[in-house]
């Protein structure tokens, strides 16, 4: 499941359990709303007790990285497990912006919210 919220400037996505198709069709509207006439987005992407992801989640999440790769200034990925950290070292690759992934919510916090 994904949730989506605005605090501090950042956009914070809250990711748990398993990841399913129906969270991104949710969640890209929302995403694409904020990023309206506002320039490029921060983000914080908090990965905790994730179980897995769909194929068809996978499909949505690249499609939604190619259009919208040039569309976020910083992304910091906070997770605990070593195939998270592939993951995020793998979606490097289609994003302009800085990614990195980080053990400590608070260190990402501060990271992706820095000016």
């Amino acid at each position: 499941m994904i949730t989506i919220r605005q605090e501090d400037g950042l956009t914070i996505l809250e990711v748990t359990e398993r990841i399913r198709q129906a969270d991104y069709h949710r969640v890209v509207p929302e995403l694409e709303k904020q990023m309206e006439g506002k320039g490029k987005l921060r983000c914080l992407v908090h990965l905790h007790d994730v179980d897995g992801v769909d194929l068809r989640a996978l499909v949505e999440e690249v499609k939604f990285d190619l259009v919208h790769r040039k569309d976020f200034e910083r992304c910091a990925v906070v997770g605990d497990r070593p195939w998270e950290r592939a993951a995020t070292k793998l979606g490097q690759m289609w994003f302009s912006g800085e990614v990195r992934f980080f053990d400590d919510l608070d260190e990402a916090r501060k990271w992706a919210g820095q000016e």
